[in-house]
């Protein structure tokens, strides 16, 4: 169900709206034009906009082409206008001397995907490597509709559509201006429910109605102003919510939490890590039935960091430390399994209990930015600079079950829709893949745009997607409404996992715990289902305990009742007890509740 978190504004007394609005649009433009062609770009725009020498420097780099557009002119698209022929961006391509599709081509040519590994040359990776790299993938249609309606809203990629879109265009916002602080990182916007928006604007956390259509600034980190966070300026790299807690990372490794409910509460704003580079890459806000809301941090110190939430701050409670840069972590849906990927192109998964390794999955060639599980906890997508998702059977660690190719650069963003029906991939710009799980993933929509993408949310319950673009004219949110009605949403049980087969005797072997080793795969098999058969036993120790102790509760009560019979017939002779025995009498009918 949705939570309704009571969002707040937290800007200083005396600032309105077109305040904050010419501040961020006249001081610290967006960071980049539509027209710029390369993911080197995205880093050099990112740095241009750090001040004083601050982050990673560098000089901007004038687009490719620049869009001119009138200040009147820069006012929403509805579906209404999309499906009449308008551009969902508002980019007046009749004014121009290139058509869209001539432009798109061009730009996917011209664009040159940052990498670490893979071979960087842009002719190179083109030619020579994508090629290969297409013969390992999963064949995908794009045979859905592009969502926007009309005469040309069931057309896709590759021409007419046979099939209605997932998620159809409700509205682009133009109010909202979103911004990226490292080109690498792109979890900055998250979806608390259909109505609420949160996203990061020039080091702050704003709140974005989209039926009210206002901005609130929540949470300032811009080192001034009576309710700014005590770190000084806080360049805001990574964004998390869940419940009533949002959680921001900033450039130099700091950590700050807030409380939304009631009037807000900062509940935590630390430096969490003392290298120079230490970046706070990725953050996910988790609980489970064995944990209370804790949160997990990922940092370019090499560093996994576990905190639990409490009343009075955040609590430290566990720390991993890796040979390379970890850029994003996220636990296994109802499992203390933490998927970890980094600066090294396999994905480790992890027991949070003891940071013991559990399983390797390796397929990727480069470094990974982005990994989502399927609310079932059986299948988990990550996304690399290799320009792939791989999507695995942790049961089958030893080669993903699909793996999709993007159409130019890295996967940075991952997320399953609530039910786990679609599984949505963001590239660095320009596109949004959504992917039909029950199809293998052999079948997807395409959001098809022009700018750096900020971040992806889907709503709590899967009825809204929400992207971000970063750009210096046409920075905005889309929002993306689930085609027909929302049904079975919170529940995956009918989404057919078709590689989710096994035999009546694997089947009983599980049960009975007959798993024959015969070879490194296997090995990995029962590694996997130790740990699932380790989880089981804990639970069942832990229910066998409680009804332990409830037993003894009873005991201590029924005789503590019968103390209190025997003291009343005492003094009915007139015969008190002890006041040693009185102690003893409270100790022992409570010790058990004292705990």
């Amino acid at each position: 169900m949705e939570v309704d978190v009571g969002f707040v504004v937290l800007a200083d007394d005396g600032d309105d709206e077109s305040e904050l609005s010419s501040e961020s649009e006249d001081r610290h433009p967006p960071v980049l034009s539509v027209g710029a062609s390369t993911d080197d770009e995205a880093e050099q725009g990112a740095e241009a906009e750090e001040e004083e020498g601050e982050g990673e420097g560098g000089e901007d780099k004038e687009p490719v082409v620049s869009f001119g557009m009138n200040e009147e002119e820069e006012v929403d698209t509805t579906a209404e206008q999309a499906a009449q022929g308008r551009d969902v961006q508002g980019i007046p391509w009749e004014r121009l001397q290139f058509s869209r599709d001539h432009y798109r081509k061009t730009r996917i040519i011209s664009y040159r995907n940052y990498v670490n590994v893979v071979p960087e040359d842009p002719v190179e990776f083109r030619l020579e490597y994508r090629p290969e790299l297409l013969k390992l993938c999963t064949p995908v249609a794009y045979d859905v509709g592009n969502g926007i309606g009309g005469e040309d809203g069931c057309c896709s990629r590759k021409g007419r559509a046979s099939r209605p879109a997932y998620f159809n265009f409700v509205r682009n916002s133009r109010a909202v201006h979103t911004n990226i602080v490292h080109f690498q990182l792109r979890n900055l916007v998250w979806a608390a429910s259909r109505n609420d928006v949160l996203y990061v604007h020039q080091n702050s956390v704003y709140h974005w109605s989209p039926v009210s259509r206002t901005r609130t600034e929540l949470v300032r980190m811009s080192g001034h102003g009576r309710r700014s966070v005590p770190l000084g300026r806080v360049q805001v790299s990574t964004l998390s919510h869940k419940d009533d807690l949002i959680a921001a990372g900033g450039f130099n490794g700091e950590l700050v939490c807030y409380r939304l409910r009631g009037e807000g509460e900062l509940l935590y704003a630390e430096r969490i890590t003392n290298s120079d580079n230490g970046i706070t890459n990725g953050l996910e806000i988790f609980s489970t039935p064995q944990y209370d809301l804790r949160l997990v941090a990922s940092n370019n110190d090499q560093a996994v960091r576990v905190y639990q939430a409490q009343p009075s701050g955040m609590r430290l409670v566990n720390r991993w430390d890796y040979d390379w840069a970890v850029n994003y972590s996220t636990v296994q849906p109802g499992s203390p399994v933490l998927a970890v990927v980094g600066d090294d192109p396999a994905t480790h998964l992890t027991d949070m209990r003891t940071g013991a390794r559990v399983s390797t999955l390796a397929a990727h060639a480069d470094f990974s930015f982005a990994a989502a599980w399927h609310p079932s906890g059986q299948l988990l997508a990550t996304g690399n600079q290799d320009t792939t998702t791989c999507v695995w059977d942790v049961r089958q660690p030893s080669s993903p079950v699909a793996r999709m190719a993007g159409n130019m650069g890295a996967i940075r963003s991952l997320r399953f829709s609530p039910d786990g029906k679609y599984l949505a991939a963001a590239e660095p710009a320009d596109f949004v893949h959504i992917y039909d799980v029950a199809s293998d993933f052999k079948r997807a929509q395409l959001i098809d745009l022009f700018g750096e993408i900020s971040g992806i949310s889907f709503t709590p319950l899967g009825e809204e997607l929400f992207v971000g673009v970063a750009d210096l004219t046409y920075s905005s949110m889309l929002q993306y409404e689930r085609a027909g009605p929302a049904s079975g949403m919170g529940s995956c049980q009918d989404v057919p996992l078709q590689w989710d087969r096994q035999s009546e005797a694997d089947e009983q072997d599980e049960q009975d715990g007959e798993v024959e080793v015969s070879d490194m795969e296997d090995e990995e098999e029962l590694r996997w289902q130790q740990l699932q058969q380790s989880l089981r036993e804990e639970e069942e120790q832990e229910e066998l305990d409680r009804q332990q102790r409830m037993e003894q509760i009873d005991d201590r009560v029924q005789q503590q009742q019968q103390e209190e019979e025997m003291a009343t017939q005492q003094e009915g002779n007139h015969v008190l007890p002890t006041p040693q025995k009185q102690a003893s009498c409270v100790h022992e009918a409570y010790p058990l509740q004292l705990e």
